[in-house]
């Protein structure tokens, strides 16, 4: 059990930063004008199928997660919190892919907006009290590492922030008009979304190092 968590945690951070990468290098032929609108399109859809794999990585990450704190000793909690989580996660991951192949549920982008800053807000009061007080006692380096996601999530709300304008302008895209409103469109949300996402890899890259660090200690 322990090895299949283990080896889930970390299939779970390969493909989300590996499916970042990929999502990344396809935006960038999104904005690019010298090529046909056709083609952008398709990098459109490239983009948005490579970005499946954070999506479905990041509950993933949650559950599995906690599921090995609990069970290597480092939160001492019962059965029954591992299973919450697992339920909890199931639900965000079927919401996940329920909006992936039906984008357009907009009470269900609503809901799942708000779960996210929820979930953001939980983390980093939960890492706090991993400063402050004895929970974290036994493994110091997983409140940083709560912390650590806590600011992924909250980094994917903003580029769900900065991108709201490239749905309509990639609408125009796909029904062949590229003028320069539509271009402007593509490539300020885009841009705009690059520092976030460059966030998002160092915060993988530091909760990772933290995770195999604290437990060689």
């Amino acid at each position: 059990m322990m090895a299949a968590l283990k080896l889930l945690h970390l299939l779970c951070f390969v493909y989300w930063l590996g499916g970042d990468l990929g999502t990344f290098y396809a935006a960038g032929l999104v904005v690019r004008r010298d090529l046909s609108p056709e083609a952008r399109v398709t990098a459109a859809r490239i983009m948005a199928a490579t970005d499946l794999a954070p999506r479905v990585a990041m509950p993933l990450t949650v559950a599995s997660g906690f599921h090995l704190a609990v069970a290597s000793g480092f939160l001492s909690l019962p059965l029954a919190a591992v299973v919450a989580a697992w339920t909890l996660c199931a639900a965000w991951l079927g919401m996940v892919l329920m909006l992936h192949h039906q984008p357009g549920l907009t009470m269900l982008v609503r809901i799942d907006f708000a779960w996210r800053v929820a979930l953001v807000a939980g983390l980093l009061v939960v890492a706090l009290m991993g400063f402050t007080q004895a929970w974290a006692q036994p493994a110091p380096w997983l409140a940083l590492k709560l912390a650590a996601f806590a600011a992924t999530v909250f980094c994917g709300l903003m580029i769900r922030v900065r991108v709201r304008p490239f749905g309509p302008a990639f609408a125009q895209l796909a029904r062949g008009c590229a003028d320069d409103t539509v271009n402007r469109d593509i490539a300020q949300s885009l841009g705009g979304a690059r520092p976030w996402v460059v966030g998002i890899w160092a915060l993988l890259l530091l909760a990772a190092f933290t995770g195999l660090h604290g437990i060689a200690l």
